[in-house]
């Protein structure tokens, strides 16, 4: 007898496995499954999309799918049984048809994601295969990979009916042509003719002949539906041409009336029970987690005195839920020389407990015509991203090519970074665009030429250096928010919500640093009257007259308004004004503080706020500059020449160094009084910080300084020295973030290297020091470093809270090469302050009951078709409609041409979102 292998022993059925239900009737293979789910790690929460094609005995089903841990979700999704709606009225699961369907189904998704304008795919196929190529200036094109489940997958069948319409339609599916009708095996080539006889069903139409000619009882059976809607085999082909025609026209999903039943006759009301008043208390809440709003704003400039319309649809990103609304109200703001409106929309938008994207367009959008930005959870906080200094100074035009200038790698890196994991919220630090060419415009010219001091300050300016001045920061504003000029930057800005506060060069270069007598000039009145003008038109969509209305807190001056509120229910955001009331003396007033301080004490920081950002333009934490201020002070006082007698990196760099073309002082002189650590700011710095630290312990939130303006990138930090070990319970650590330049050239490396030397620790307060972190051992390209403390390489910031600890992430994203995108980051993790019983009661809290706990007023009810008819808008001319009316269906990708143009900024200046009403 031959020897047998026993298979199934016991060892086989103690350690055998049941298969997944699914697969054991038939239904699942979960080995093509898990190849066409499972997404590349480097895409992080990018969907993978699946074109699910599915056939039944009467429809076919085609869908557009993806994967979550929940399940599958449909994205769209296109049936046979609506082909009749496009002329299609028989053999509904057929080649034809199946191409038909997947063509509709790639139309009606593509239109649904804004794409459809941008991949038409081929109207009129011709039997060639070919796969959708990616678009040179826009987004790549939609991808899905062909999921067939269990169908077989032999040459010819109708699944590759379906996914040839779907890629015909726009949409790009990767395949090859071996399982088409028509592929020789031998000559590995594809019969393009017979291939779009499949499309338009001559095949069907060859049958029908065939049929009505040898057997016509077969035929009658057969083609029924034919006979009777009086198709004939002539007709066939014409039937799906016009049906392709009639997809790409109109492929959205036909709206059903759902049929209700009949109304009750009127009853009586009658006592609610106790389970009827639990719902009914349910709906309160409800209706509560609805009025949770988030406010912002859309500016619109563009030369036409009728608003622009503005729709919004907000789609929650877990239900795709979709809702319509329009602008809560609409306002004329300001008006440039007679033809330039400022159109303000206000945005009030329901927060729902999951992330939702909004989309808006306008007829005054041409390309692109719709716009989307994020907004998170009402119980998550926004992810932001800090940016300063985007512009170049006055450099030279290669320095500006070598960095790329028109390209601007870094704002490339944030729109990528935006697409894969979206910022909700984009924080100006200063420096938003430069004014520097300023001084060499022709209108400037009288105050050039004139060398003595004391004639330029008492010149009186004429009406045409005024009107210069006008027509130079409205231009300038236009050239650098633009999409002529800074595509890159105004997607960007037309993408993310931001929030923005001044610093010097939305000026001109250290405005506010300079002599008493300087600042009072005549000259330097009227330029800084433009530039706020202007800053509070574009940068925060308001003017100095309306902006305390507009959420903003006002200093001692009008020309200085502060920006405190929330970035979510656990970060707060101070954006200190330090330039509108800036001396050579001061950066703020002491009423300026006050006030600051009994608004964030009275309420306007809600009890779940955690972390508190203190953004100051300028950072608070920087190595000392006093060698270099007394340096640069002689250079004024006497002469540069003075000083060539120096030895070292100092003197190099200070007889190297330009002169300010305002006042002939070294250039570096006001970047110098510019700073906290200078002599003249050094008190006004110590007491705000100190105030900062009580504010800290008696709240137990985190304080975190942010700045930028000295182009370079860092980390530093406040901290008590027994704590060194227990920083969650050190309510004195506050960390600093110096990130600067997203665009501007980085600093001399030699002025890094004695910032460097200088960046020893300083005793702030006893037992509080002060130091510079060793972040940068690395460079980002991989190479070691010897100055570990700063780093001149362009950068910005990417920040979010991390839920598990409570520890607020600051990612420094650092330029790899000059001039090319791709940044490496480098990480500042804050931790959470846990002092005093505030801080058990603010952590041991749970911040969503707490959200449906509180009570808040409900949001204005949004206007339809409701704005200011101010500036003799309800009187127009003939020649005004006709002119209004060219402004907006002329083409508006060139925004600096006067008649062509429109500036998109949504959502500034924004209110705390939750305020307890007592």
């Amino acid at each position: 007898m031959p020897f047998v292998k026993q298979q199934k022993n016991k060892a086989y059925f103690k350690r055998y496995q049941v298969k997944y239900r699914r697969r054991r009737e038939g239904k699942t293979d979960y080995y093509a499954r898990k190849r066409l789910v499972v997404q590349a790690k480097n895409k992080y929460n990018s969907p993978k999309y699946r074109l699910v094609v599915r056939f039944t005995n009467k429809d076919i089903i085609c869908q557009i799918i993806y994967a979550k841990l929940q399940g599958d979700f449909v994205l769209s999704a296109a049936y046979a049984h609506e082909l009749p709606r496009y002329g299609v009225k028989g053999g509904l699961t057929n080649w034809a048809s199946a191409y038909a369907t997947g063509l509709l189904l790639a139309r009606r998704t593509l239109t649904k994601l804004g794409l459809a304008d941008k991949y038409e795919g081929f109207a009129e196929p011709d039997g060639k295969v070919q796969l959708i190529e990616a678009s040179e200036d826009g987004p790549r094109p939609f991808k899905a990979f062909l999921d067939v489940g269990l169908a077989r997958t032999s040459t010819g069948a109708r699944v590759f009916g379906a996914m040839k319409g779907a890629s015909d339609g726009g949409i790009f599916v990767p395949h090859n042509g071996n399982r088409f009708p028509g592929f020789d095996i031998e000559s590995k080539t594809n019969d393009d003719e017979l291939l779009r006889n499949y499309i338009y069903g001559v095949h069907v139409a060859e049958y029908m002949e065939y049929l009505e000619e040898e057997d016509e009882e077969r035929y009658k059976k057969q083609f029924a539906t034919f006979i009777k809607e009086g198709i004939t085999s002539e007709g066939v082909e014409d039937m799906y041409s016009e049906a392709h025609e009639l997809i790409r026209a109109d492929p959205a999903p036909k709206l059903t009336e759902k049929k209700g039943k009949p109304a009750k006759p009127y009853r009586r009301h009658v006592a609610l029970n106790k389970k009827q008043r639990l719902n009914k208390i349910q709906e309160a809440k409800d209706a509560f987690k609805a009025s949770q709003i988030w406010r912002g704003s859309c500016l619109i400039v563009i030369n036409s005195a009728r608003p622009p319309s503005l729709t919004l649809v907000l789609r929650s990103n877990k239900t795709n839920r979709e809702q319509f609304l329009l602008p809560a109200q609409v306002n004329t703001i300001d008006i440039f020389q007679n033809e330039h409106y400022f159109w303000r929309y206000e945005l009030l938008l329901p927060l729902l407990e999951e992330p939702q994207t909004v989309s808006y367009t306008s007829d005054a959008f041409t390309t692109p015509s719709s716009f989307q930005f994020h907004i998170p959870a009402i119980q998550d906080s926004m992810r932001f991203m800090f940016y300063s200094c985007s512009g170049f100074s006055d450099i030279a035009q290669t320095e500006k090519d070598k960095l790329a200038e028109k390209e601007a790698p870094l704002w490339q890196d944030v729109l990528d970074r935006h697409r894969v994991m979206p910022f909700h919220v984009m924080l100006g630090g200063g420096d938003q665009l430069y004014q520097d060419r300023l001084i060499h415009e022709n209108f400037m010219k009288p105050w050039v030429a004139e060398k003595m001091p004391a004639k330029r300050l008492a010149m009186k300016l004429p009406q045409s250096m005024r009107d210069g001045f006008e027509h130079f920061y409205f231009w300038n504003y236009i050239e650098n928010f633009g999409f002529e000029k800074s595509p890159i930057q105004a997607q960007a800005y037309a993408e993310i919500p931001s929030v923005n506060m001044w610093d010097d060069h939305d000026i001109i270069d250290g405005f506010g640093s300079y002599p008493t007598d300087m600042q009072s000039a005549d000259c330097f009145q009227v330029l800084f009257a433009n530039a706020s003008r202007f800053y509070y038109a574009f940068q925060n969509h308001t003017t100095v007259e309306r902006a305390e209305k507009d959420g903003m807190i006002r200093g001692e001056l009008p020309t200085c308004n502060h920006i405190l509120t929330t970035l979510g229910p656990s970060i707060g955001l101070l954006s200190l004004d330090a330039r509108g009331e800036r001396t050579k003396r001061q950066v703020c007033s002491q009423k300026s503080y006050d006030k600051l301080f009994t608004e964030m004490y009275s309420g306007r920081m809600p009890p779940t706020v955690k972390h508190f950002m203190v953004l100051t333009g300028v950072p608070l934490i920087y190595p000392r500059l006093t060698l270099f201020e007394k340096a640069m002070e002689s250079v004024a006082s006497f002469n540069i020449a003075t000083l060539l007698g120096k030895t070292g990196s100092l003197g190099d760099l200070i007889a190297g160094h330009q002169l300010n073309e305002w006042n002939g002082d070294p250039e570096l002189l006001d970047d110098m009084n510019d700073h906290w650590t200078a002599s003249n700011h050094m008190a006004e710095r110590s007491d705000f910080v100190r105030r900062l630290q009580m504010y800290a312990k008696k709240t137990s939130i985190r304080v975190t300084f942010l700045g930028g303006d000295v182009h370079c990138c860092g980390a530093g930090r406040l901290f008590s020295k027994d704590m060194r070990t227990k920083e969650e319970g050190d309510p004195y650590l506050m960390i600093q973030i110096i990130s600067s330049a997203i665009v501007n050239a980085p600093p001399p490396q030699v002025l890094l290297a004695v910032l460097n030397q200088n960046s020893c620790f300083e005793t702030f307060d006893g037992n509080i020091e002060e130091r510079m972190y060793d972040l940068f051992k690395f460079s980002p390209n991989g190479n070691s470093r010897t100055n570990k403390k700063l780093m001149g390489m362009r950068n910005y910031c990417a920040g979010f809270l991390e839920q598990e600890t409570d520890e607020l992430h600051f990612y420094i994203q650092a330029e790899k090469e000059a001039g090319i995108k791709g940044t490496a980051g480098y990480l500042v993790a804050v931790p959470r302050l846990l002092f005093g019983e505030s801080g058990i009661e603010r952590y041991a809290r749970n911040l969503l009951d707490y959200l449906n706990s509180i009570s808040v007023s409900p949001p204005p009810t949004p206007l339809h078709h409701h704005h200011s008819r101010s500036f003799q808008q309800q009187h127009q001319t003939p020649q005004q409609k006709q002119k209004q009316k060219k402004a907006v269906i002329a083409p508006c990708i060139l925004f600096a041409l006067i008649r062509r143009g429109f500036v998109v900024r949504p959502s500034q200046c924004w209110r705390s979102l939750f305020r307890r009403q007592d």
